[in-house]
This record gives C-alpha cells, structure tokens and sequence, in this order.
C-alpha cells in the first residue's frame, strides 16, 4: 500500500482503454467483477493515475476477499479515507501561487452551480494563460490536465478527490486566511477580480453545504443524484 508521505509522481496515467482492459476486462489476471456503475466510479476517481489506482484495487480486492463489493457511496467513502494524505501532502507541497491557480480552477469548475445564485469569473483565462509555466508544472505533477472544449483550453483536476480537497481548504478558510491570500491574489489579477473572487469565497461559505461533501462531486461527475 502507499504510505501518506507519497504524493502524485510525473508517471503517465493509463488510458481508461488500459484500465479496463488491465482490471474490468475477464481474461484479465487482475480482473475485478464489478458493476459498470462502480467501475465509472473508479475511472473517475482515478483518471488512470496509479497511485490512487493501486489503491482502488485494494480497496475492491478487500471487499472481494471478504465476499461483499461495495456500492458507489461506500467504496467512494473508503476511498476517501485512504487516500486523503496523499491530497494534503500534495496541497501543502504547492507553492502560494499554485494553490491560487488550483483554487481558480476548482472555482472555474464550479462556477454557475453553487446555491441558486450564479456567478462568472471574469478573466480567468488570461490569468491561466499567464501562467502556463506553473499550470504545466501542475500538469507533469499529475495534478491536473488540460483540454480543448469549444476552441477554448480547459483545466480540470486529475482526480475528482483533489477538486473536493481544493473545495473544502475554500470552505474551510476564513476572513483572515482570504486576506492573507490577497497578496498572492494580486500578483495574479486586478484588483477588481481579487474583489470578485472574494465574493465567490463568500458565496461558497454561505453554501458550504452544496460543496462539503466529495460523495455529492463524484456523483455529479457520475450523473447520479445523491
């Protein structure tokens, strides 16, 4: 098993081709009998990282050894719990300015689904195209990947568990910390988007509830109510 001092290595992800060819596929020597429901879980919460893999196999080896394969909650739960450090290590490893643009991306992400109120972060773009250096750093960590969604470049978390991390460091911050972060904030937009970004963070603690839980992220990915 991985102890909690590892964190995400530069190792190339498999392809969801080779995962379920590697574990979902019945000629397989490390084939897993599982429903289609968990094994969407796994690739989403995974993304083909090994690291968070092994432990996903584990974790379905267990149940298996043990006669009883968990459903999605539960196994996302459990998942949770295991990996946890390997997140923190990763968060606080970061620099200031990488958890500003990890922060960004979560909010990106969430933006237009937080209570019934939406909001838009403005410039966010030319902020990520600024710092394509750091941005590329994160993505040769194994952190986060890019995309292209209408001609438009898409940063997105390799795992959806490290989007629920980023969320619940938002949720958990306060007046202080967010003053503390202006600083860096500043060194990476105008001061008006700094303002607009505060209040996105006052949003999300004024609707804590919407983001605290990772079950709820995971299935939204999944298309699963909860």
């Amino acid at each position: 098993m991985l102890s909690g001092e590892e964190t995400f290595q530069p190792i190339k992800p498999f392809s969801k081709a080779e995962v379920l060819e590697e574990f979902f596929t019945s000629t397989s020597p490390r084939f897993i009998r599982i429903k289609q429901s968990l094994q969407e879980g796994v690739l989403k919460i995974t993304d083909g990282h090994p690291q968070l893999l092994q432990n996903a196999g584990y974790l379905l080896y267990e149940g298996l050894q043990e006669g009883k394969i968990p459903d999605i909650e539960t196994f996302i739960k459990d998942f949770q719990g295991r990996t946890e450090q390997i997140f923190d290590n990763i968060w606080q490893l970061s620099t200031d300015e990488e958890q500003i643009l990890l922060i960004l991306i979560a909010l990106s992400r969430l933006e237009g689904n937080l209570g019934k109120k939406s909001f838009a972060l403005r410039g966010i773009d030319n902020i990520f195209s600024q710092k394509e250096r750091e941005l590329i750093d994160l993505e040769e960590r194994g952190i986060i990947k890019k995309t292209q969604e209408d001609w438009k470049t898409v940063y997105e978390f390799t795992s959806s568990m490290m989007e629920w991390w980023v969320l619940r460091e938002i949720e958990n911050s306060d007046e202080t910390e967010l003053k503390k972060r202006e600083k860096v904030f500043l060194r990476l937009m105008s001061r008006e988007q700094v303002e607009g970004v505060t209040q996105v963070f006052k949003q999300v603690w004024k609707y804590r509830k919407v983001v605290q839980s990772f079950v709820n992220i995971i299935s939204r990915f999944l298309g699963n109510p909860t």
